[in-house]
């Protein structure tokens, strides 16, 4: 319901908040915090793949949609085998603390996630004034 009633745009910056709510609740050393961030974790989960196909489909159209959609997730995929060497840095480089990994990655999520919802907005707003023009010709 949520993702036939409102904007990608909106969907996205929800993903965005929600997922850096659940980076910042992974940093802290609280057992109500540990708790909360694995329930929005596991409603997190079922959502961000259903937005991701949802995004594919209304982007990409169903005719290339299985082409995108299974690309995306394979670079997922392959950009996750770098998982070993940030387990790898908290081992050897952070004395089993996960915390300055997980500083980078809330940091990196913020980036790339600010990125990604300003250039959908912007895009957003680049194809409602075509369309405004087109209907005004």
């Amino acid at each position: 319901m949520f993702l036939d009633n409102c904007s990608t745009v909106l969907v996205l910056a929800v993903l965005l908040a929600v997922s850096l709510i659940i980076g910042v609740l992974g940093l802290l050393a609280n057992y109500i915090a540990a708790v909360v961030n694995v329930l929005m974790f596991v409603g997190y989960r079922p959502f961000f793949y259903t937005a991701v196909s949802d995004f594919c489909a209304k982007v990409f159209g169903f005719d290339t949609f299985g082409t995108v959609y299974g690309s995306i997730i394979c670079i997922s995929g392959i950009i996750n085998f770098g998982q070993s060497l940030l387990d790898q840095a908290t081992h050897n480089n952070f004395n089993m603390n996960p915390t300055p990994i997980n500083i980078m990655l809330v940091m990196a999520t913020v980036f790339i996630g600010l990125l990604t919802v300003g250039y959908t907005q912007h895009q957003a707003k680049l194809y409602r004034s075509r369309k405004l023009n087109q209907s005004h010709s």
